[in-house]
């Protein structure tokens, strides 16, 4: 689980018995608190600056040099606890150089007072809005920006609706940007004018490379955006429990290192929405997937760098598809089972699927030269038919391995559960 944001943890409202606040204005209270405040955690390095009517807490941005705030407003404090707002904060202690907040979950962060005032802080520019890429021909990409909260969205061509994507978080500062997506940061430096908004890679060297491929532009975008490609008044969850013969849980004891590792995992799930026996326009997929970053490659240390999708298939040719990203799936490893869950509220061509929809399911993992792969049903790209998809099982032992590689396989399924909730 990734560590939640400090801001997410001592906001936490207190539970239990109420305090008697009736003092906590007293200004003797505020006084001790009356400084800057630093803690570092293992989410980041944050800040607290309180002055006797104001409370501001701020967390540092170490790609940007600079601290970004995220509290600021008046405060009471009565001795053992901070009212935010007129809610209920924290309980603290204070010493003259230390202060500890407690929420209610019995987390404990500790902070020393620092003598400096705080510098740096994150300066703002007014990019907030809709902007529209415009050196894309082939495709509609959108992205906002709201109060440090990022966007992307893409048009479904040929659902004519939005994907959604999860928010994300940025931040600028100096002419750079940065964003936070996928558990990475993107950094980009930045120009805005004239209602057009340029991002450009900070490593661009224009001897080694082609401008084009180190930069994105995107226009101001005032018109009405395509409608969502969900609908919040859904409520059917699909989820996908694929059983292995054995899971990996330290993957880079299993992966042996070598320089310039060529790597890919992935595992789909295909839905035959038309039951036409055949992968075709309209068809669903579940996917979970290693993520590739442009001048990085394929990151796999972990299952915490898998990313899951969930797919709408357009079939361009009779050897060829194209899969469209359209939401994200849950998923989770645990044992030797990888489960993977999506809302119909965020793609509404998920309310369809049922128990009677066939399923293809598909695991591969190729290492360098080194390949695995296994398949249920046996046959390439082939659905299953007329079953009950609720509980299936495969052939334990008849996942395909390169002879070389001298591992237990880790794409050898055993069973596919598939349950749906309404």
């Amino acid at each position: 689980m990734k560590y939640l944001s400090f801001i997410l943890l001592i906001t936490l409202f207190l539970t239990g018995c109420k305090l008697d606040l009736g003092s906590s204005d007293d200004t003797n209270h505020h006084e001790k608190l009356i400084g800057t405040w630093r803690a570092e955690t293992d989410d980041g390095v944050h800040y607290l600056k309180i002055t006797q009517d104001n409370f501001q807490q701020y967390d540092e941005v170490t790609a940007l040099s600079c601290s970004s705030l995220n509290l600021d407003g008046s405060y009471s404090a009565n001795g053992e606890l901070i009212t935010f707002k007129n809610e209920e904060y924290a309980m603290y202690k204070s010493q003259e150089n230390q202060l500890t907040l407690t929420d209610s979950n019995n987390n404990i962060i500790h902070y020393d007072r620092i003598t400096p005032p705080l510098e740096n802080i994150c300066n703002t520019t007014p990019i907030e809005g809709v902007w529209k890429r415009i050196d894309l021909n082939d495709i509609d990409v959108y992205i906002e920006f709201k109060t440090n909260s990022y966007q992307a969205s893409l048009n479904i061509e040929p659902l004519s609706c939005l994907s959604k994507k999860p928010d994300s978080s940025f931040f600028t500062h100096n002419n750079q940007i940065l964003i936070e997506s996928l558990g990475q940061e993107f950094l980009f430096n930045f120009t805005l004018e004239n209602n057009k908004l340029t991002l450009l890679d900070p490593d661009f060297d224009p001897n080694e490379h082609d401008l084009n491929d180190k930069k994105e532009e995107y226009l101001l975008y005032q018109d009405s955006l395509p409608s969502s490609c969900g609908s919040e008044s859904l409520t059917k969850t699909i989820s996908v429990d694929i059983g292995y013969k054995y899971l990996p849980t330290n993957l880079q004891d299993y992966l042996e290192e070598s320089e310039n590792n060529l790597l890919d995992y992935d595992t789909e799930v295909y839905f035959d929405m038309d039951d036409s026996g055949d992968i075709t326009t309209g068809d669903l997929e579940f996917r979970v997937a290693s993520v590739w970053f442009p001048n990085e490659g394929t990151t796999f240390t972990s299952w915490n760098d898998i990313t899951g999708i969930v797919g709408y298939i357009e079939k361009t040719s009779e050897n060829s598809r194209s899969s469209y990203y359209v939401s994200d799936v849950v998923f989770n490893v645990e044992d030797n089972h990888i489960t993977v869950m999506a809302n119909a509220s965020d793609f509404s061509l998920l309310n369809e699927i049922t128990s009677g929809t066939q399923i293809y399911v598909s695991s591969s993992i190729d290492f360098n030269e080194l390949t695995q792969r296994d398949r249920y049903p046996d046959n390439y790209d082939s659905f299953t038919s007329a079953v009950d998809t609720s509980f299936l099982e495969d052939i334990e032992g008849d996942a395909s391995i390169t002879s070389t590689w001298d591992v237990t396989p880790m794409v050898d399924i055993t069973t596919v559960e598939i349950t749906i909730t309404d």
